[in-house]
């Protein structure tokens, strides 16, 4: 381009003065503007026009659609020319005056000169497309060209000069004048879908008043599908209604200087020639239990590209009888209901084929899978409608009383139920599915009779959940009144032990064993002594010691001078968890002064060495008294009267068992 416009420079001024009719204008510095429709320039309906210029400064040409074209929303191009050496302003801009952005095409160089006429042309499509170049043969020696994405028809030219004058000269001649189709559009043409390639379509006619041979052409866009031979209008390639059913094409009939351009419209009519179309159809997954007549989904997907033809539906089951379809909306419908259970399957599957036919007769099938799908239709079940337990009070420790077993047939049952239990005593709760007791707060005298709640929910399906309940009695059983009992001694008799009086700290004194029953030990018996008198039911402090846990009686030192010879120690065994539920006894304990052997767990055992002892120290001590008694009435009587003086026998008591120690219950007396 800058090759043929360097050429076009150096033959500037050797261009020679075309012949014919011309419209004259000029501008001046007033920025004058003059509408070129109004001077007599026919724009409308044409496609080019030629014309000459001379100026000193930029000329500017607006060619619009609309006689304004100065607010945002009006189309027109902006061509600029410039009369300065090296001008860079040369270009054709997409509706824009000032501080354009937006997309042009520029070219460089002096395309104007103050003393000679320049000869150019401008053409046009009527799609978008203006160009501009030099000489009297339009489309020759281009210079610029653009195209705007929003085409437009050209109606008007609008001219101005930037600073001086601008002198116009535009060349008139008679371009060629359609008779058919009509000159300014609006004819149709119909051509079936099934049209052979290189058909007439269209005769073609124009005149001229310039005697000119007419030649025609299609431009634009569908120059590719229509062509013009000689006066006729031939079909190039294919057309089809179901991909394009309507084009407008652009004739174009020229006398080599000018044309004149119309529109075209031709209609592709539709034929029967396409079977229906239906697209792969997702699986349809639904739940079970729909009832019979419900819309489980549509084959919206089925079509006919032909225009007027009507399809229609048909089902082959291949697996299943539970659904239908419309034949004519292609509505697919619950036949009978699915039970899963019934069927004793987790799922269900039927395999369908589709039947899509036209009125001519062409089909097409499609597969079609609906997936039945398991609901939580059915609450769990226990296998008693209620259940009953026993559990005593006596019990330790967290006591499981039953695991419960349940059922569902609903798909994956077991997995997803979970139990609540409702017991406002704290007494029981669940350990997974096991109902556990809590032994340490049952009370008898409190509450001896529970009624629970256990209530069982599956998991929440398809926003389905279920639940269940079942009844548990709780029966507490009491402890006999008489649980409590010494084990210890015979016949539950504590015992008697006989210690010296130098016993060691921590020496064994007795084991006291007490039980819930008439036999065996229960780990909830506790021991404590509750006091220790000596024979004068003076209280010892600080001389035994009890093992709350085992029962087992020491002494806490050794005895001394003033200890005395006798000791009861009161003792009692009670319910740890029931404190007030307890028994009492006595373990009786001599201190011997004389003999260090000690005897335990002896009940009702004979020390006669000690009786004998204590019996003679208490008989010679009498038998001084005595005689001293003796001697100082024989003094008095020697000195008053004679005084009688009687033998007096000395003899040894045998010694006697000791009484046993008293019933329970019973203080021992001496």
């Amino acid at each position: 381009m800058k090759k043929c416009l360097l050429i076009y420079l150096v033959s500037i001024f050797t261009e020679p003065i075309l012949a014919g009719t011309y419209i004259q204008a000029e501008t001046d510095t007033q920025h004058r503007i003059i509408t070129m429709n109004e001077r007599g320039v026919p724009i409308t309906g044409k496609n080019s026009l030629v014309f000459q210029i001379k100026a000193c400064s930029d000329a500017y040409f607006i060619l619009s659609e609309k006689h304004r074209f100065n607010k945002p929303d009006e189309r027109f191009f902006l061509v600029i020319l410039g009369a300065t050496p090296n001008a860079n302003v040369n270009g054709i801009r997409d509706s824009c005056l000032k501080s354009c952005n937006k997309p042009s095409t520029k070219s460089t160089g002096r395309w104007l000169y103050c003393s000679t006429f320049r000869t150019f042309w401008l053409a046009w499509d009527g799609n978008g497309g203006l160009g501009l170049g030099s000489g009297p043969q339009v489309l020759r020696n281009p210079l610029m060209k653009l195209r705007t994405p929003r085409p437009f028809l050209i109606n008007f030219l609008t001219l101005w000069g930037q600073a001086n004058r601008v002198e116009w000269r535009f060349l008139l001649d008679n371009a060629p004048l359609f008779v058919f189709p009509r000159p300014y559009g609006g004819s149709t043409v119909e051509v079936p879908e099934n049209t052979d390639v290189r058909k007439v379509i269209l005769d073609l006619k124009a005149t001229d008043q310039d005697k000119d041979i007419v030649l025609f052409s299609v431009v634009g866009e569908h120059s590719y599908t229509f062509k013009c031979a000689g006066s006729s209008l031939v079909l190039m390639n294919p057309v089809d209604f179901e991909e394009q059913s309507l084009y407008n094409v652009q004739i174009r009939a020229s006398d080599g200087s000018y044309a004149s351009v119309t529109h075209l419209t031709v209609i592709v009519t539709d034929v029967n020639d396409n079977a229906p179309e239906v697209d792969r159809i997702d699986p349809i997954e639904i739940p079970e239990q729909l009832p019979e007549g419900c819309i489980i989904g549509a084959i919206t997907s089925a079509r006919d590209v032909d225009t007027h033809d009507k399809i229609t539906f048909s089902l082959i089951e291949h697996d299943s009888s539970y659904f239908s379809v419309d034949p004519n909306t292609g509505l697919l419908y619950m036949r009978q209901t699915v039970d899963l259970e019934v069927l004793s399957v987790t799922a269900y599957v039927a395999n369908m084929t589709v039947v899509v036919s036209d009125l001519v007769g062409h089909t097409t099938s499609t597969a079609v899978i609906v997936i039945v799908s398991d609901i939580n239709d059915n609450p769990p079940t226990f296998l008693q409608d209620e259940y009953h337990i026993n559990i005593s009070e006596a019990s330790s420790g967290e006591v499981e009383l039953i695991t419960f077993t349940l059922s569902d047939p609903d798909v994956d049952p077991d997995a997803n139920i979970s139990l609540a239990l409702s017991d406002v005593s704290d007494v029981f709760y669940l350990q997974d599915r096991t109902l556990v007791c809590a032994t340490d707060r049952l009370n008898y005298d409190v509450q001896n009779h529970y009624a629970l709640k256990v209530e069982a929910r599956d998991g929440q399906k398809m926003g389905r959940q279920n639940t269940a309940t079942v009844t548990v009695i709780v029966q507490v059983l009491p402890v006999m009144n008489h649980g409590l009992a010494w084990m210890t001694g015979n016949k539950g008799r504590l015992p008697r032990v006989t210690l010296s009086r130098s016993v060691k700290p921590e020496t064994l004194v007795a084991i006291l064993s007490a039980s819930h029953s008439c036999s065996g030990t229960d780990g909830h018996v506790f021991y404590r002594i509750v006091s220790v008198k000596d024979e004068k039911q003076h209280e010892v402090i600080g001389a035994y010691t009890i093992d709350a846990g085992t029962g087992r009686v020491s002494t806490t030192s050794s005895f001394n001078k003033y200890v005395s010879v006798y000791n009861n120690l009161h003792v009692q065994a009670y319910d740890l968890r029931q404190p007030d539920r307890y028994i009492d006894g006595w373990v009786s304990v001599d201190v011997n002064t004389v003999s260090d052997a000690s005897h335990a767990d002896v009940v009702g055992a004979v020390t006669c060495e000690t009786r004998t002892e204590l019996l003679l120290l208490q008989s010679m001590v009498g038998i001084l008294s005595f005689c001293l008694l003796i001697s100082s009435c024989v003094i008095l009587c020697k000195r008053k009267s004679p005084i009688k003086v009687y033998p007096i026998n000395l003899e040894c008591r045998t010694c006697t068992p000791i009484q046993q120690t008293p019933p329970l219950g019973t203080m021992p007396q001496r």
